[in-house]
């Protein structure tokens, strides 16, 4: 092999090897017909959290507990179709359907769809990690919205957000993430 065909080979092989480990910026649709895509894409939704009203109902704050249950103020035909009226939320960023769950779960399995490697139940997985909630600020909201306040949506919307939360190797960075969840029954 002569110097040039080397050295293309080199590239062409880096290339593949790069361009595999870069996300995907949309997928699926998965086995019930879920797809997703990423915000940065053109098509992608724009991120904009959607603003709690005093009406919403606080279901974790300042570390007291790892996970909480939440009644849908409405039913929610949501996680992979099986329809609920209760949730249980984790502070380590997942929701399931599995009510007697320890919220501990900071495994991070992937990739997805995968068994939960502790608890179990469906679940969304929002932002799954070891997380905290800010000791003076930090908690989880859940507000249910007739019609939904973002301007992509006008159908109801199950809205849960983690505000001032931080990850608990010791980070002093505070974020927030949200899960609105369309109605669909």
């Amino acid at each position: 092999m002569n110097p040039n065909q080397h050295s293309f080979l080199t590239l062409f092989l880096w290339f593949l090897l790069c361009c595999q480990s870069l996300p995907a910026a949309s997928g699926g649709p998965d086995g019930y017909g879920y797809t997703w895509i990423n915000s940065d894409e053109e098509e992608g939704p724009v991120y904009e959290l959607i603003k709690h009203t005093p009406k919403a109902s606080l279901v974790l704050e300042n570390n007291t507990a790892t996970a909480g249950n939440v009644d849908l103020t409405v039913p929610w035909g949501g996680i992979y179709g099986a329809q609920t009226k209760t949730l249980r939320i984790s502070r380590n960023g997942y929701i399931t359907d599995l009510l007697t769950e320890s919220g501990n779960d900071e495994t991070n399995d992937c990739p997805l769809p995968a068994t939960p490697s502790v608890g179990g139940g469906n679940r969304i997985y929002v932002l799954n990690d070891n997380l905290e909630l800010d000791t003076s600020a930090g908690k989880v909201l859940y507000e249910y919205f007739p019609s939904s306040p973002h301007p992509l949506h006008s159908c109801g919307v199950h809205v849960i957000t983690w505000q001032n939360m931080h990850h608990a190797t010791g980070s002093s960075t505070r974020f927030s993430f949200q899960c609105p969840s369309l109605r669909q029954l």
